[in-house]
């Protein structure tokens, strides 16, 4: 499920992916649950502010062998899990730049034994504005925002 909306002074926008299953490079990844929101606002004219966040529940990993790899996403941006020498899941990805934001929930990057590399983004949001430098009215200001919900 996917939503975005942007006006005025505010743009914003939500990613869920529910029951998300990936097998690759040997591991099985899943979650009951995987979600991101990215808002960007002009509270001030010229300064934008962005920011956004990411809810994951019932994250199970496990790898090649069939053991549970222990994760738990603890809201940092930018979480990342390395899965042995097969590559690595972050949590939270979020890449900035000058009013915008997006907000990855899970990017996970895998490559197997044979060289299959399998690279996924679930539940993408991103949100952006631009703030006139002069005193602009709601009218005048310009807010996009987008997202989508990728699972396998």
């Amino acid at each position: 499920t996917s939503t975005t909306s942007g006006a005025g002074n505010s743009s914003q926008s939500s990613s869920t992916v529910q029951d998300f299953n990936l097998a690759a490079a040997g591991y099985v990844i899943r979650a009951t649950s995987v979600g991101s929101t990215a808002q960007c606002n002009c509270c001030t004219p010229s300064m934008p502010t962005c920011g956004g966040r990411t809810t994951i529940t019932g994250l199970t990993i496990t790898d090649p062998a069939g053991a549970p790899v222990t994760v738990v996403p603890n809201g940092s941006v930018n979480q990342t899990v390395q899965l042995g020498t097969a590559g690595s899941i972050i949590i939270n990805e979020q890449t900035t730049a000058a009013g915008s934001i997006t907000v990855n929930a899970l990017h996970i990057n895998l490559t197997g034994s044979n060289g299959t590399n399998t690279n996924v983004i679930v539940a993408s949001s991103h949100s952006d504005i631009d703030c006139l430098s002069t005193a602009p009215t709601a009218a005048t200001r310009v807010a996009t925002a987008a997202s989508r919900a990728l699972a396998s």
